[in-house]
C-alpha cells in the first residue's frame, strides 16, 4: 500500500489534478492515492474526501469554506498545517 501511494504520488503533480475537474480529481485522490491527509479548499472535494474516510484540513479564510468544520479541520495561518499533519501519525 505504501509503496503504491509513493509511486502514484510521484507520477503526479498539482498541474494534473487542477486540469482534470472535480469528479475526476476525487477519484484519483480516493482510488488511486490514497493520501493520509488531503488539504483541499473546494467544499464539494472538503465533503467527498471526508465521507470517503480521508482527513481533510483547509483554509477557514475563504467566505466559501465556512461551516466545513463539521467535515474537515480549518486552519487560520500556514504555520498550523505542521501540527495538524502531526495528528495523521
Amino acid at each position: 500500500q505504501t509503496q503504491k501511494r509513493v509511486e502514484n504520488l510521484e507520477s503526479v503533480n498539482y498541474k494534473t489534478l487542477q486540469c482534470v475537474g472535480h469528479l475526476r480529481k476525487e477519484q484519483i485522490i480516493v482510488k488511486e492515492i490514497q493520501p493520509d491527509v488531503m488539504i483541499e479548499d473546494s467544499p464539494e472535494l472538503i465533503e467527498s474526501f471526508c465521507n470517503a474516510g480521508l482527513y481533510v484540513i483547509y483554509p477557514d479564510w475563504h467566505p466559501y469554506t465556512k461551516g466545513m468544520d463539521r467535515y474537515a479541520t480549518p486552519f487560520s495561518h500556514w504555520q498550523e498545517v505542521p501540527d495538524l499533519l502531526k495528528k495523521t501519525s
